[in-house]
């Protein structure tokens, strides 16, 4: 699905998500090769409830807004690095949302925490 020039003309970072791949015998991730996507990224404070229920603070809201069937790959596990931050910044991803249009998925949001 081809996404609109509105959509578009918004994505005007790049992000690198980093599935998790394994842990090791201490629990520490080893991460898989990143993907880089086209994004919208907004730095704001809120709150978020994250998967396990409890209310944590989110630093960075981030729309993917990509062609790519591998968003949808994207979990909780998962970490990100935008553009222009270390490169060995690895944010936590505290929440996701998929609105889907008629079409199917349209897009990922990302919600970041300050750990």
């Amino acid at each position: 699905m081809a996404l609109e020039l509105p959509y578009t003309a918004f994505s005007n970072t790049t992000v690198t998500v980093y599935n998790l791949s394994t842990r090791d015998a201490y629990g520490a991730p080893t991460w898989a090769t990143g993907v880089s996507y086209d994004a919208r990224v907004v730095e704001s404070q809120h709150m978020v409830t994250d998967p396990s229920g409890q209310e944590v603070v989110a630093t960075h809201r981030i729309w993917i807004l990509s062609t790519k069937t591998t968003h949808s790959n994207i979990t909780v596990e998962s970490s990100v690095n935008i553009s222009g931050d270390s490169t060995a910044t690895r944010r936590k991803i505290v929440n996701i949302e998929r609105p889907p249009d008629r079409s199917g998925l349209h897009h990922t949001v990302l919600e970041l925490g300050s750990g």
